[in-house]
């Protein structure tokens, strides 16, 4: 299941009834500097979790998507539970360098990174400033 924020307060909605260009101006600029933080604050082990971001503007913010079918466990963790094999084969997993095969795990549970709260924090700031900046410019009818 994927895991959504969404990236958006009050001032950049007052701001998008006065300046609606620019706010998705400041939102369309933002993207790539809220996916490349969001990339650098995401737990990683294999990398999948970080690659499967997507970032996209809204009619009044941005959402960020975390994609990869764990995301939700990564973010809220596992209770501890059994691991069987969907058919005939078994199991199969690398570690310590060298292959591992099993019909039945049992995992202990995880308690999950809790990542998106702080991540939405950093994020925000970003969004804020250069919809900010691309509203100040047009307040001063520079764009």
């Amino acid at each position: 299941m994927p895991m959504h924020i969404r990236l958006t307060d009050q001032q950049i909605r007052d701001w998008e009834m006065v300046f609606p260009e620019a706010v998705q101006r400041g939102l369309e600029a933002a993207i790539p500097e809220v996916r490349s933080l969001a990339e650098a604050l995401t737990p990683r082990l294999t990398g999948e979790l970080a690659g499967s971001i997507e970032v996209w503007s809204t009619e009044k913010g941005l959402t960020v998507r975390w994609g990869a079918p764990h995301a939700k466990y990564a973010e809220y963790g596992t209770v501890a539970h059994e691991i069987t094999p969907h058919g005939d084969y078994p199991l199969a997993w690398f570690r310590n360098g060298k292959w591992n095969f099993a019909y039945r795990v049992s995992h202990p549970g995880y308690e999950g990174w809790h990542f998106v709260q702080r991540v939405r924090e950093a994020l925000m700031a970003i969004v804020h400033t250069l919809v900010e900046n691309a509203v100040l410019q047009a307040a001063r009818g520079k764009v």
